[in-house]
């Protein structure tokens, strides 16, 4: 299960991931994703409770990049557990994404 807690400021949305973003995950994120995409030009995803991403997961955060990325908007994420970094690494999502430590 993924809980999903969004902070809005002047300049940016963060979202605060935590749990798994497996198949079930995945499917409750796009919404709030795609939702903040259409509102915020700079969104961060703030990892640090983030336990797992499944490839569904990855398709919804590449979903969000290109998102973002069209309308001129920046994705980052930050706070990434090295089990999840290891997954990003491996998939090659790593050199795609902005991530910050």
């Amino acid at each position: 299960m993924l809980q999903i807690v969004t902070e809005q400021s002047e300049n940016q949305t963060t979202l605060y991931l935590k749990g798994r973003m497996d198949l079930g995950g995945a499917r409750s994120a796009s919404g709030p994703f795609m939702e903040q995409a259409d509102q915020a030009m700079k969104i961060v995803l703030d990892c640090s409770e983030l336990e797992y991403v499944a490839s569904a997961g990855l398709r919804v955060l590449k979903q969000l990049h290109q998102t973002m990325k069209d309308k001129g908007g920046n994705l980052i994420l930050k706070g990434i557990r090295p089990d999840v970094m290891d997954i990003l690494e491996m998939t090659g999502f790593d050199a795609m994404l902005v991530i910050e430590q």
